[in-house]
């Protein structure tokens, strides 16, 4: 379920009792002898989309299973203390998340543990569908993780999102996570969305950056009613659509803030003019991390090897960008002023250039490592390559992990159906450390995982002097 701080959690789950189980955390590594690896082990009555995050003091497991004032299922918290020198309070029951909305993790909903406090997301505004409404915020929540109690916790459900005349939104590729900021320790909501830009013909995906934001609880109660007064009667100056609105409506606008160049990635510039891009079911894995303004897909492309007999190839997809200079007028190749008034006009004077997109490994064809790599990128399937793939993974700033499994036939094989873990260590070498700069290792449920080497077909390894073998044609 989660892994932090040499710490493990896992869920079980017996087969004759479905949607209940059993939460263990353990500690992992050689230094703990097998008695002392469980930190604690507890019973969940109800696992409706269950999840764990947790430090090395504090473990928090989610459900959604409550049930608000409303009558829907609301999400709720329960806390475990692993060590016993930071006991928590007994509340008596789990703590509600009441009128937070969302229920897919990842996509609609993300929940992290930062530096002592629980952080909760939410990218949807309420069950109800207005017909009248301009902008859309997201939901946000935090609370210390030693007192889970809701004096203690803190909201915002107006930091700002996006305004609906930007065109609708392709939902099945939203991504939503929370992740750290390396160079202000804040904490930052980044949002994937593929959208039709102003309700055009053409999708774009692109990578959204905002910051976490809650109200301070020493806000008087004058002000905060002040606040809500004004947000009630906020409307667009000069819209139509004002006069429609009668009191079975609850719109919600806010103009535009001041936004910085830095909130928005896109995927392609407007200078590529036929950009290449992939549909979502070839889309096994996506991600955007952060700290590297870097986006990576892992998908299945046809035109790599272009081989009918064989699936189509797992690939790399990654794309980045960094900063450039300040900005200069906006001009066109001939010195035209460009006639966008849709462009996003910015508070901060950084331009951005995006790296070309690259596809990784190169066809099998170039070179024998690139064969190697395409082996270890696109392990047989347990079921034969008549099967689909299944395909699980997680990113960070050093490493891709993901697991390879035949896609589910509704059958009695799906129940035993191994699957294979793939790593890709992007890992730049140090003066005194190995010059392992990219890796890539693949682990079978039947091979031996012992220590490999450059002539284990399980296992490649970029060394010096590498792109000028695969050149000549003398890589391995």
């Amino acid at each position: 379920m989660y892994y932090s701080d040499q710490v493990l959690a896992i869920y079980v789950e017996p087969e004759s009792r479905p949607n209940a189980g059993y939460i263990f955390a353990l500690r992992i590594g050689g230094q703990f002898s097998d008695s002392s690896r469980v930190l604690a082990a507890f019973h969940v009555t109800a696992s409706s989309k269950v999840f764990v995050r947790h430090n090395a003091r504090y473990l928090y497991y989610g459900t959604h299973t409550g049930i608000g004032d409303d009558g829907h299922h609301k999400w709720e918290l329960s806390g475990v203390s692993l060590d016993d020198k930071f006991p928590l309070p007994d509340t008596g029951r789990p703590l509600l998340f009441e009128d937070f909305h969302g229920t897919d993790i990842g996509s609609t909903i993300a929940f992290e543990i930062y530096n002592d406090y629980f952080y909760a997301v939410s990218n949807q505004g309420t069950f109800e569908v207005e017909e009248v409404d301009w902008t859309s915020f997201y939901h946000c929540i935090r609370f210390p993780l030693d007192k889970p109690i809701l004096k203690e916790m803190l909201k915002d459900e107006r930091v700002y999102r996006r305004q609906h005349a930007q065109g609708p939104i392709h939902d099945s590729w939203t991504d939503l996570t929370l992740q750290l900021s390396e160079r202000t320790n804040e904490v930052m909501i980044l949002e994937s969305r593929r959208e039709w830009a102003q309700a055009s013909s053409r999708q774009s995906r692109t990578f959204y950056t905002s910051k976490f934001h809650v109200k301070s609880k020493h806000t008087s109660k004058e002000s905060s009613s002040t606040e809500e007064d004004a947000d009630t009667i906020l409307l667009p100056e000069n819209d139509l659509f004002v006069d429609l609105l009668d009191s079975s409506n609850k719109p919600n606008w806010m103009p535009t803030p001041a936004q910085c160049s830095s909130s928005r990635h896109p995927e392609f510039t407007k200078t590529e003019a036929s950009p290449r891009s992939f549909i979502l079911a070839k889309t096994k894995f996506r991600a955007y991390n952060h700290s590297c303004t870097s986006f990576l897909d892992l998908v299945e492309d046809e035109r790599c090897c272009n081989d009918p007999s064989k699936p189509s190839c797992l690939r790399l997809r990654v794309g980045s960008r960094h900063s450039t200079s300040l900005n200069i007028s906006p001009l066109d190749v001939k010195g035209k002023a460009r006639a966008d008034d849709t462009a996003p006009t910015f508070n901060d004077h950084v331009s951005y250039r995006n790296s070309p997109i690259r596809m990784w490994p190169p066809p099998a064809s170039r070179c024998p490592c690139s064969k190697r790599l395409h082996d270890i990128v696109n392990p047989p399937l347990a079921l034969g390559p008549s099967h689909t793939r299944s395909v699980t993974g997680v990113l960070d700033d050093r490493t891709l992990v993901y697991m390879v499994k035949s896609g589910r036939s509704y059958g009695a094989s799906d129940d035993s159906a191994l699957g294979t873990v793939v790593v890709v260590d992007f890992t730049r070498p140090y003066s005194n450390t190995p010059s392992r700069p990219l890796q890539m290792r693949r682990v079978d449920s039947q091979m031996d995982t012992g220590e490999a080497d450059d002539f284990d077909m399980s296992h490649w390894q970029w060394t010096t002097g590498q792109l000028r073998r695969c050149r000549s044609g003398t890589c391995r």
